[in-house]
């Protein structure tokens, strides 16, 4: 079969094109773009890619205006260190690499509009998104503590950090600031149908933290109410300082001890006074002394000296108990809590002191920033120019795109000169990522850079509505799914409306080979997917990434299952090209078979789909023929997994003029 002949077909046709039809509904399906090395596809996003080309497919035949935008990371380190070239001509390789298997897996292609995170006009609106959001005040530039890791030269915050044992640096970069965000994000994650964990998942990235509320009560009959974040530690509580300032101080002191407090309070040279009143811990019941001091900005500071050095050293001192709560990673002196991990012990206290109905709990999230720069010498550039002197920095809005010369050196593409330093770094895959979802909606429809906030960028999202269906790497929840909230959710908070969002999300799993192991580089077990093209064929690889596994369990990568497939797929185009009668109980059967795939499709349920297909070819197929009728309605049904024997069994049977992708869906 000639696949090149059905690509030109689709192109010529415009299949793949977004029509600028007002009336028929705009269906945004987006997974995540791929990453390119000099062998194309290996482990990274074919199965959601080939998943979503089938919805894309079937969606565009039930009428809809599909948008489903597909591009490729070819700036990357790892692009580099693939050949130990430096050559920005490599990546344009890298891209044509991507896009003939793109091709010739059947995957649409748009002339017109290819994106590519290297070249300049998609760079450009990335910058200009970054400029925006910098004028908006929702990035910073500032220094803020990271995690360095100097062997691989890079930086992470508490987002992305996985190894805390990594040292930490101060480090001047841009944050995007989203405190006053996080309710409205939340809101927006909730409002997505998919699984709870994905939930979970998503909202985990903002930090969130149980809190404990609970009352201690003192010697002289008042309570004090605190909010610990940490109550595991509570048992090596030895002091509270009460800040006069921030609440009234009466309630804890002692009469006995009101003029030595008052020269403290009328300037005494000391850090804190004793109030003479004593807390009860309600874990051990031990007295806990409360000090009345301006030391710490809030109204009580808990001093746990086993936990704080600055602490440690006060008590010591002062003479005042020091209780030792750690040991090994586990807790002694704790009461009930002794010989638990942190999180254990975290878990049972909230636990009995709820059931006991002597504490509340509520849920606060501590993750106010994202760190975008990255100290990577490859990747989008930052938008600006830095004076290392005063530490200014100048933006390049006007002079975009800023990128990289033929030598990889930093340069501007206008050859405009500008006076200022380089800065250091690049832009970071949460941010590049993150918009991908966003920009692709700008780039199709208006193809040139505009403000993320101006009136044509929000008549097309308005225009879009939303992302109907979405599916990403259950790896990459972070930068495709969370990050593209996170951005969504500033646009429309700027905005005053509700024109961006997912609906709905699938995850799908990794590949492996044959020992699990994961397919990669450092596994020396990558695939040679152009052999594999070549000898089965296109329609077996599509068939076997949804048939042999669910999409969020691990696919194991057997050539003979492929091979299997592919023996099995050339029956099933033999028994098409035969002509038959047919009879009214094959009529019947299709009918059932396109009724339950069409409603499994609409559910998301792919894997239903394929399974349905799949045991109609083997019950069937074997001694009945096709009529006509049930030939064209069957071959619509598998269009979308099967498009190219789809498209040439349409052509010799039914001497189809146009694509059956412009056919409508069968009912």
């Amino acid at each position: 079969m000639d696949y090149s002949f059905f690509v030109e077909k689709w192109k010529k046709e415009k299949c793949f094109k977004i029509e600028s039809d007002k009336i028929k509904e705009k269906y945004y399906i987006y997974t995540e773009f791929p990453m390119a090395n000099q062998y194309g596809f290996q482990n990274i996003n074919l199965k959601g890619i080939v998943t979503s080309d089938i919805y894309s497919r079937f969606y565009r035949m039930n009428d809809k205006n599909v948008f489903f935008p597909l591009g490729f990371h070819t700036l990357s380190k790892s692009s580099f260190v693939e050949t130990k070239k430096l050559s920005s001509y490599l990546n344009d390789d890298l891209a044509n690499v991507m896009k003939d298997q793109l091709e010739r897996l059947g995957i649409g292609i748009n002339e017109n509009k290819l994106i590519d995170l290297r070249h300049n006009e998609y760079l450009a609106s990335l910058q200009q998104a970054f400029i925006d959001l910098y004028n908006k005040g929702y990035i910073e530039y500032k220094n803020r503590y990271v995690y360095y890791d100097k062997t691989n030269e890079k930086i992470y915050d508490n987002l992305t950090i996985k190894n805390k044992k990594l040292p930490v640096i101060d480090y001047r970069c841009f944050v995007l600031k989203i405190n006053n965000l996080k309710d409205k994000i939340i809101d927006n994650i909730n409002l997505i149908d998919t699984k709870e964990e994905i939930k979970e998942q998503l909202i985990s990235y903002l930090g969130p933290k149980r809190i404990m509320e609970i009352d201690f009560l003192t010697s002289n009959a008042s309570t004090i109410h605190l909010e610990l974040r940490n109550p595991e530690y509570m048992a090596g509580i030895s002091f509270i300082f009460i800040n006069p300032e921030k609440t009234e101080i009466t309630n804890y002191l002692d009469s006995a001890y009101y003029s030595d407090v008052f020269n403290y309070l009328d300037g005494d040279d000391r850090l804190f006074a004793f109030s003479g009143v004593y807390a009860t811990n309600p874990l051990t019941g031990k007295d806990i002394p409360l000090f009345i001091s301006t030391m710490y900005d809030e109204a009580f500071y808990i001093g746990n000296p086993s936990l704080d050095e600055e602490d440690m050293a006060l008590a010591l001192e002062n003479s005042i108990e020091t209780p030792i709560i750690i040991e090994n990673g586990h807790l002694i002196n704790s009461d009930f809590l002794d010989g638990l991990t942190f999180d254990e012990a975290n878990d049972k206290i909230f636990e009995a002191f709820l059931d006991a109905e002597i504490c509340k709990c509520h849920t606060i999230y501590t993750n106010d920033e994202i760190n975008l720069s990255s100290i990577d010498n490859f990747g989008p550039l930052f938008p600006f120019l830095e004076d290392k002197d005063t530490k200014k920095i100048k933006s390049l809005e006007g002079h975009l795109p800023y990128a990289f010369s033929d030598k990889l050196r930093p340069t501007l593409v206008d050859n405009v000169d500008i006076v200022g330093d380089t800065m250091n770094g690049t832009i970071n895959n949460l941010f590049t990522e993150g918009m991908i979802p966003i920009l692709s909606i700008l780039y199709d429809s208006i193809g040139s850079i505009v403000s993320i906030f101006s009136n044509e960028a929000l008549d097309q999202y308005y225009d879009f509505g939303s992302i109907k269906y979405s599916i990403v790497s259950k790896n990459n929840l972070l930068e495709t799914i969370f990050m593209p909230i996170v951005l969504s959710t500033i646009i429309n908070n700027e905005i005053d409306g509700d024109p961006i969002r997912i609906e709905k999300i699938d995850i799908y799993s990794d590949l492996v080979d044959k020992n699990l192991e994961l397919i990669k580089r450092s596994n020396n077990n990558l695939i040679d997917f152009d052999s594999l093209l070549n000898t089965y064929g296109p329609e077996a690889l599509r068939y076997f990434l949804i048939k042999d596994s669910k999409l969020d369990e691990d696919l194991i990568v057997d050539e003979d299952k492929i091979k299997e497939i592919s023996l099995k797929l050339n029956k099933l185009e033999k028994f098409l090209r035969k002509k038959g009668e047919g009879s009214s109980k094959m009529d019947y059967l299709v009918f059932n078979l396109i009724k339950d795939a069409s409603r499994a499709l609409n559910n998301k349920n792919i894997n239903k789909y394929i399974d349905m297909i799949d045991e109609f070819i083997d019950t069937y197929f074997n001694d009945v023929e096709f009529s006509d009728k049930e030939c064209l309605a069957f071959i619509k049904l598998i269009s979308p997994i099967l498009p190219f024997m789809a498209e040439d069994i349409y052509i010799e049977r039914f001497n189809g003029k146009y694509s059956i992708l412009n056919e409508a869906w069968p009912e």
